[in-house]
């Protein structure tokens, strides 16, 4: 460790000019990639630390690796180091005090969610107040377009709402795992803005990403409870999952064409994209230049191809093969250990699988990020802030009680 900070001292100080670079900004490019590559060889788990070194090496392959730091990178290294730094202290006493404020969470957005069917209308401000102080401030800002009414409960959009909801029915199942009886009264609170998303309070719900994540958490709670189930249940998953995506391709929200895209970028790049990608923050850049160049590839997704909207995807075409695979490795050694662990560890993978899920048909995992709609002008943005937490937790929980 002390040779490893005398290398970043020396860098930091003395790091040569770059060709294309000026001499500040190569020095924080090079700071960045050495306390990168000692958080990746501090890592507790080995999958995790190839991951965060493919990360870093995918700084050189990007134009100008100095502009992807504030918005990808630091925020990753700082990540990375609350990991490091808390994963050694982590024990099954986290488990339930982490659990109920996951649920806390949920119910939460049930109240908001609430609030969004009594006004009944897609854009509201309200701030709650008491002796003149606010205390609670619950808005939804809608679209002009969207006739009918929406609800994301400050979430940005529905699917997140969904997503956050999910996260804490299944937290509220791990609890019920764990015995404790009031979760039960709070998997259902928190149920209900997974079951209606739009439409007036008097309207029946029409089915959304939050079912799927509903059934998720329920398949998982099965399995945790009868193992023997774990092959009828993934088997029935896996057909009801074929089954929609060829009869309803239009709730997977042009998915297809998202992925197809994805998965076209990848195959265009050369070996070494192949193996370690484009690079962090390489998709929203290579979705710009295709929309500005009118690239074929890009076809009719000009506007909702501004992520993969699958984690698995994304970490194809920014981190590579190597990336990917390190990702799932960790993905499927974790939920195995998990599954066959204490009823802590069940607690945790119940969570762990509709995080898995969600990264399937969204970005739970991913850091924020924005780009410009070529035609209309406007400026989106992306991300799931909550989620990354509730990402972080989980694999927190998992160190504490696999170790």
């Amino acid at each position: 460790m002390i040779g490893w900070l005398c290398v970043l001292i020396l860098s930091a100080a003395w790091w040569p000019r770059g060709r294309d670079l000026h001499e500040k900004r190569a020095r924080m490019t090079i700071s960045a990639v050495l306390i990168g590559g000692y958080l990746a060889w501090s890592m507790p788990n080995p999958w995790l630390g190839v991951y965060t070194a493919v990360f870093l090496t995918g700084l050189f392959r990007v134009p100008s690796p100095v502009d992807r730091l504030p918005l990808t990178v630091y925020p990753a290294l700082l990540i990375a180091a609350v990991y490091v730094l808390l994963a050694p202290q982590v024990t099954t006493a986290w488990v339930e005090p982490c659990l109920w404020s996951i649920v806390a969470c949920g119910v939460i957005l049930c109240a908001w969610w609430a609030f969004s069917l009594y006004k009944g209308q897609g854009t509201y401000d309200t701030s709650l107040t008491w002796k003149g102080k606010v205390f609670l401030h619950l808005y939804e800002h809608q679209p002009r377009f969207n006739v009918v009414p929406k609800y994301c409960c400050g979430q940005g959009n529905e699917n997140f709402m969904s997503a956050l909801a999910g996260a804490a029915v299944a937290a509220s199942v791990g609890l019920i795992v764990l015995g404790q009886p009031w979760a039960w009264i709070a998997t259902l609170f928190c149920a209900l803005p997974c079951l209606k998303t739009r439409g007036f309070w008097w309207q029946w719900p029409q089915v959304n990403q939050g079912w799927g994540y509903l059934l998720i958490v329920g398949a998982a709670a099965a399995v945790c409870t009868w193992p023997v189930s774990v092959l009828p249940v993934g088997l029935a998953l896996a057909g009801l999952t074929i089954w929609l995506w060829r009869r309803s391709p239009a709730m997977w929200s042009g998915r297809h064409e998202m992925w197809r895209y994805g998965l076209m970028i990848w195959r265009d790049m050369g070996w070494p994209g192949r193996l370690i990608g484009a690079g962090p923050e390489s998709w929203i850049h290579i979705f710009q230049r295709d929309a500005e160049n009118r690239a074929p590839r890009l076809s009719e997704q000009k506007v909702f191809a501004t992520h993969a909207h699958n984690e698995f995807v994304h970490e194809l075409v920014e981190r590579g093969v190597l990336g990917m695979g390190a990702m799932t490795g960790y993905l499927v050694t974790a939920m195995w250990g998990l599954w066959q662990g204490s009823p802590e560890a069940q607690a945790v993978f119940v969570v762990g699988a509709m995080l898995i899920a969600c990264m399937m048909v969204s970005f739970p995992v991913s850091l924020y990020h924005e780009v410009a709609f070529i035609e209309q002008g406007d400026v989106t943005g992306h991300g799931m802030p909550i989620l990354n937490i509730i990402a972080l937790s989980a694999v927190l929980l998992t160190e504490g009680v696999l170790r």
